[in-house]
């Protein structure tokens, strides 16, 4: 028996839609607390603050404080590989493309 027509529609996601320049603002809080106190001593109301949301926008991106580690860990994998892949395709050889790619990383 085929469904109805509005049986197969996804539903709307409930609140308002995801607005990136929060999120950046979340991350960017995160890497700061994270990097100055540890993933023990960071905490989520300290983080939403500066970010400036509530804590339940931290948790309604990212699930739990952990969760938001762990996207800061793949964010800044992902910049490290990007730094590296500029590198890599830059002119420099030997030494010196050792140097700069430490540099990148450091």
């Amino acid at each position: 028996m085929p469904k109805a027509e509005n049986e197969t529609e996804r539903k709307p996601r409930r609140g308002r839609p995801r607005d990136p320049e929060r999120y950046q603002r979340i991350m960017e809080a995160a890497r700061s607390h994270f990097y100055a106190h540890g993933l023990e001593r960071a905490g989520v109301d300290a983080i939403a603050a500066d970010a400036g949301v509530s804590k339940m926008t931290v948790y309604s991106h990212f699930g739990s404080k952990e969760g938001l580690f762990r996207a800061c860990l793949h964010r800044a994998g992902a910049l490290l590989a990007e730094e590296m892949e500029r590198i890599a395709r830059g002119d420099a050889v030997g030494l010196d493309r050792a140097m700069r790619t430490l540099e990148g990383i450091f």
